[in-house]
This record gives structure tokens, C-alpha cells and sequence, in this order.
């Protein structure tokens, strides 16, 4: 080792360098030397040559081998995504393998074109090296994607088993289900025990969760009592017990709330339905039916005003049952019985009876006033409604429909011979044409008797005057008449009175008729002013047509052919002194014939009653005997009579009126 003497030893001055010793090869060896020397240095240029030649060719292919190492990793790197990306199995079980298998494919043309060895053996050994980083990298991909496969799966079991747990119906279920998850954690493969028994920890917690839930959808109360005792206690922390208990307590309050409200609603619901119920019973709709249920809920609501009203319906109902079917007749009888028990021995029953017949009874009456032969064909026993009128040409069905409606006055005190569907058909009809209106006419003329047939065309037309004292004439009569009306529209002047020699109206005739009008309103001064005046249309227009058919038009009334239309239009039978019905003449005062007694007749039978009831003729204020030929009669129905003098009315004896009932004998 040197021997150093520090700083300055190192500046010292040196020693300077020996010269050259002379020797033998120093004079005359030396060309030798460096002919030598010069082929070593040749050789040694072409040693370094190869030398540096091998190195380029070495150093080229290995950075060739780099190239292609480079871009086979990023290769791999696609292929490996795509493998990961668009597995052949759902676990990967050959992953690993295909990508071995992909490296494999590269690897011999990797390595081509290397023909040193050692830098073949170092690029084996990064390419082995590249496959066990490659290799064991996706072989822990692939284990990872089979552990989470795996767990995946289990989380869908797990799903469905929570989904399952929602809807059982008992704690054994539920148990049950807990256990069978557990089975199925245990028996998975490639997870580690603290994962199954994670997973086991998380399924039980989702089961008892879900079944806590179906608990606070069916009986909250019962699921705060199981958190209570504890019967959850190994599945869930105490923040999920707690979380649950809060949400259990939600639902109870919510239900108890959902109770309050649908008995809120049903209670809203029953008013509405008893209130409906009331106003159609006000409407005269039957609910009967509805009562007894209805009565229920008022009482379950504790409305005892409303079920003392609902009832009160249920007993009206029941009188509307029986007693809205029967005749006005029988409903009058039994008001009166009602009546007639003293108040203080009525039952309840027998005071909301009467009350119904006081009451909505009268409207059952109203019912049979608007339409009596549809009330009695809606509420007769079967064969006691009217007989039905299926053609009203036959006259034959019309009899018997009159023969029904006389029996039938018996039962309901008045009757109707037409019910309202009947009457609406016919007017439809009488409307339609002329040909229509002396249709319905005829029919009811022919069918019915006189008095009947008025009162089915006041029925059908009770604005018609005319038609109703034209359907009770003869058939022959009644043409006339509704030709005479007809005629009277086109010869607006043939009513006019006859005239004279100066063309003028004749005086005569002009009193006469004036006089017959007159008279004939004083005649028939209890009959109805529109009845009065329907008759003495037709009688007017009979005469328009007895005067049309004669080719008088006009200005040729004179008062013998009136008198004649009246005693027509007023149904008379025969002529002169047979003469039956019509005009009849006492003491120079007009008045109205029974319909089967003639002018004579008349006469006899009143001077043969004095003559034979003397002590019973009529006398004056003063009490002396009255002329009875001085006074006037005057028809009051029923072919009876009563006497008027002026506007007084004759009185007997005994201080009554008058009155003497005239028939044929």
C-alpha cells in the first residue's frame, strides 16, 4: 500500500523517469517486432469488427423482440378485456385457459428471429415471466368473478326468499324460510366462512326485515310485541330494531287512523244511503226492501232519531202495501174505522196507521183519480182488472169493457171506462187525420152506451166540446154532424138567417132563432156551459148540413129547421107528436124531454100525479097552491124535475123543492 504523507507529500517534487537502457533488440530485432505487431493489430481490427458487428445484430434483435413484446402485451390487454367482457360462462371457469391459450399463440412469433442465445433465454424468460403475471392476474379475476357471481346469485335467492317471507301468514313460515336460507349459505362452495357467515347474517336480516313489514300490513300491534320480546334480537342490530318498531308504530297509528276514516266513510255513506232512501220514498218509490238494513246501520251509528224514522217509513211502507192496491172506497172504510176508536185506546200501530191514511195515503187516491181503470188493471186480483180492448171496431169488446167499469163502481165508488195508455193511443189517433178523429168517434159511439161514451171522449179529448155530445148521437146523426162541421168551413155564411123579400134578414126568423137559443140555454141551465155549448154546435152544424145538402149555403136558417137540429143534437127519437127526447114546450117555456118520454107523455104524467097526490102539490111562498102550469121545468138528471118560477124554485109542502122524476111507463 502506498505510503501517503498527506498534503504535502503529494506537491513534493517527483523524481524524473529513467531513460532507456540500450539493449539487443533495440538495434536490429525491432523490425521483426513490428511486423508482428502488425498482424496482431489486424487481427485484432477484425476480431473487434465481428465483435461490434455480433453486438449490432444482437442489440437489433433485441430491440425487434421489445417491439413485438410491447405490442403483444397490449394485445393481451384487448384480449383480456374482451374475454372479461364476453365470458364463455357465467363463473369464467375458462378464462384463465383462453388467455394461456392466447399468449401461447404469440409466443413462438415472439421469439422469432432471436438467434443469440442469450437473448433468446432472456426473452423466454420475460415471456415466462409475462405469463405467470398474465396467468396469475386473471386467475384472480376469474376467482373473483365466480365469488361475486356467486354471491350475486345468492342475493336473487335472497330476494326471492324476502319477496316469499312478505307474503307468509305465520312465524313458523318465517322460521322456516330463515332456515332453509341458512342450508343453502352452507352448502355454497369457494367463499370463505367469515363470508358465508356474513351472508347468512344478511339474509336472515332481509327475511325478518320483510316479515316484520308483511306483520305491519296485517297486524301492527303484533309486530311491536314480538320487537318487544326480543324475538328478533340475534338477526338485527339494534338500530334496525328500533328503525322497525318506529315503522311498526307508523302502521298501527296509520291503521288505527284507516279505521277511523272507513267508519267515517260508512257512517257518510249510511246517512247518504238513508237520506236517498227517504226521498224516494217521499217520490212514492217502494224501499222497503231497503229498511230493515238501513235501520241496522242508523242504530249502529247510534242515531236513534233516524231509526225511529226509518221505522216510521217501514210501517208506512207496509200500509202502502196493503192499502195502496185497494179502491179509495175501502180506504175511506177504513179511515173511519180508525177513527172512529177513541184516542186513548189506539195502539201505536193503529195511530201511525191512521196518520199513513191522513196523509200519504191520500196520494195512493191522487194515483186512482189520475188514471182509475190503469190503477184497477195494475192492482186487481188476476181476471177482476178491465177486460182488454184489442180491437175497437168490435164493439162486442167495448160492451164488455162497459159491462166491467158499471160492476167496478162498486168496489171503487167511480170508475173510468178508458185507462191512460188507452186514452193516449186514441189521441194519438183523433189527432193524426180527420179520417182518425171520426174514427175514434165511431168506435166509442158504437161501442159504448151514450153516457159512457161521453165520458171516454171526455177522456180522450176534454178540450173537445163538439166530439163530446157528438159520440153519443146515432151513427147517421153523427155523420151529419161532422159533415155539417166541415161543411160550415167552407160556407162560412150558411148559418146566415133566411132572408126576406127586401133581402135583408127575415124579422120573423131572426126572432125565432134568437128566441130558441135562448130558450134552450134556460133549458138545459144545470147542464155544464161547455157541455151546453158542444151541443149546440153539433145542433148547428147538423143544420149546416141539412141546409148544404138541400143547395142552400147561405142566408136560408130559419127556426123550424133549427128546432129540428136541436131536438137531433140532443139525441130525440121519432118526430111529431111520437116525437121522444129533444125540445119540449110547457106553458110556452122551453125545456129538455127525458129521452124516452114524448111532449104528451110528459104532460099526462105530471096532471095525472096532481090529480092523484093533491094534499102533495107544490105551493107559493104564502103557502097557497101554485100554478104549476105557470111554471117552468127544468131537467136536474136522472129524468127528475124541478119547477121554476122565474129564478125561484117551486117548493112542497113539507118546504123542500119540488121535484117529480118523469118516465115512460
Amino acid at each position: 500500500m502506498a505510503d501517503e504523507r498527506g498534503y504535502e507529500a503529494r506537491v513534493m517534487p517527483q523524481a524524473a523517469a529513467p531513460l532507456p537502457m540500450a539493449s539487443a533488440r533495440t538495434y536490429g530485432a525491432e523490425l521483426g517486432d513490428a511486423i508482428e505487431n502488425v498482424g496482431q493489430d489486424l487481427h485484432r481490427r477484425d476480431l473487434r469488427a465481428y465483435q461490434v458487428q455480433r453486438q449490432q445484430r444482437a442489440d437489433q434483435e433485441a430491440s425487434d423482440f421489445a417491439h413485438r413484446y410491447a405490442l403483444h402485451r397490449e394485445n393481451m390487454d384487448g384480449i383480456v378485456r374482451q374475454l372479461r367482457a364476453n365470458p364463455t360462462s357465467p363463473d369464467y371457469a375458462e378464462h384463465v385457459a383462453l388467455v394461456e391459450k392466447a399468449d401461447d399463440a404469440a409466443r413462438e412469433g415472439l421469439l422469432s428471429g432471436i438467434s443469440e442465445d442469450s437473448l433468446r433465454r432472456r426473452a423466454v424468460q420475460q415471456l415466462d415471466e409475462f405469463r405467470v403475471r398474465l396467468g396469475t392476474g386473471e386467475a384472480e379475476f376469474a376467482e373473483g368473478q365466480r365469488v361475486a357471481k356467486t354471491t350475486l346469485d345468492a342475493k336473487a335467492v335472497m330476494d326471492l326468499g324476502s319477496n316469499r317471507v312478505r307474503r307468509l301468514q305465520t312465524g313458523s313460515e318465517y322460521a322456516g324460510e330463515v332456515q332453509d336460507w341458512y342450508g343453502y349459505v352452507d352448502g355454497l362452495q369457494g367463499l370463505t366462512p367469515v363470508a358465508k357467515q356474513k351472508l347468512r347474517l344478511e339474509g336472515a336480516q332481509e327475511y325478518t326485515v320483510a316479515f316484520v313489514n308483511h306483520l305491519n300490513d296485517t297486524n301492527p300491534a303484533a309486530a311491536i310485541a314480538m320487537l318487544d320480546a326480543g324475538t328478533f334480537d340475534e338477526m338485527l342490530s339494534p338500530q334496525q330494531v328500533e328503525q322497525l318498531r318506529n315503522g311498526s308504530q307508523v302502521e298501527l297509528r296509520r291503521a288505527e287512523a284507516q279505521l277511523v276514516h272507513q267508519a267515517n266513510l260508512e257512517k257518510a255513506a249510511a246517512k247518504e244511503e238513508i237520506a236517498t232512501a227517504t226521498e224516494l220514498s217521499s217520490q212514492g218509490i217502494d224501499v222497503s226492501e231497503q229498511l230493515p238494513g238501513l235501520i241496522a246501520k242508523a242504530a249502529a251509528m247510534g242515531d236513534t232519531s233516524t231509526v225511529a224514522k226509518l221505522q216510521g217509513m217501514a210501517r208506512d211502507s207496509a200500509f202502502a202495501r196493503v192499502w195502496g192496491t185497494v179502491s179509495p172506497l175501502q180506504r175511506q172504510a177504513r179511515l173511519q174505522a180508525l177513527q172512529a176508536i177513541p184516542e186513548g185506546k189506539r195502539t201505536e200501530n193503529d195511530q201511525a196507521e191512521l196518520k199513513w191514511h191522513e196523509g200519504p195515503g191520500r196520494s195512493a187516491d191522487s194515483r186512482f183519480t189520475a188514471d182509475k181503470a190503469g190503477f184497477a188493471l195494475e192492482t186487481a186480483p188476476a181476471g177482476m182488472g178491465p177486460p182488454a180492448i184489442e180491437n175497437w171496431g168490435n164493439a162486442s169488446e167495448l160492451v164488455r169493457r162497459e159491462k166491467w167499469m158499471r160492476g167496478a163502481v162498486d168496489t171503487y165508488g167511480s170508475m173510468d171506462p178508458l185507462t191512460g195508455a188507452e186514452v193516449k193511443a186514441l189521441q194519438d189517433r183523433a189527432s193524426g187525420s180527420d179520417v182518425g178523429y171520426r174514427e175514434v168517434l165511431s168506435s166509442l159511439g158504437s161501442g159504448f152506451s151514450g153516457r159512457t161514451a161521453m165520458q171516454a171522449v171526455r177522456q180522450v179529448l176534454p178540450s173537445d166540446a163538439f166530439a163530446q155530445s157528438v159520440v153519443a148521437l146515432a151513427p147517421n146523426v153523427q155523420r151529419q154532424a161532422l159533415d155539417g162541421r166541415n161543411e160550415r168551413k167552407s160556407f162560412p155564411q150558411v148559418l146566415k138567417p133566411r132572408l126576406g123579400a127586401d133581402g135583408k134578414p127575415d124579422d120573423e126568423v131572426v126572432r125565432d132563432l134568437s128566441g130558441l137559443r135562448a130558450g134552450f140555454a134556460r133549458a138545459l141551465g144545470n147542464v155544464p156551459a161547455a157541455q151546453r155549448n158542444g151541443i149546440l154546435e153539433v145542433a148547428e152544424a147538423i143544420a149546416a148540413n141539412a141546409l148544404v145538402k138541400n143547395g142552400q149555403t147561405s142566408d136560408q136558417l130559419d127556426g123550424a129547421m133549427f128546432a129540428r137540429a136541436l131536438d137531433a143534437a140532443l139525441g130525440s127519437t121519432g118526430s111529431g107528436p111520437t116525437k121522444k127526447g129533444g125540445i119540449g114546450w110547457w106553458g110556452g117555456s122551453m125545456y129538455l124531454l127525458p129521452s124516452s118520454v114524448s111532449q104528451s107523455g110528459f104532460d099526462t104524467h105530471i096532471s095525472n100525479w096532481l090529480r092523484a097526490h093533491p094534499d102533495q102539490a107544490p105551493v107559493n111562498p104564502d103557502g097557497s097552491p101554485a100554478n104549476v102550469r105557470a111554471a117552468r121545468p127544468l131537467a136536474i138528471g136522472g129524468d127528475r124535475y124541478q119547477f121554476m118560477v122565474g129564478n125561484r124554485v117551486l117548493m112542497g109542502k113539507d118546504g123542500k123543492p119540488w121535484i117529480r122524476t118523469v118516465t115512460a111507463k
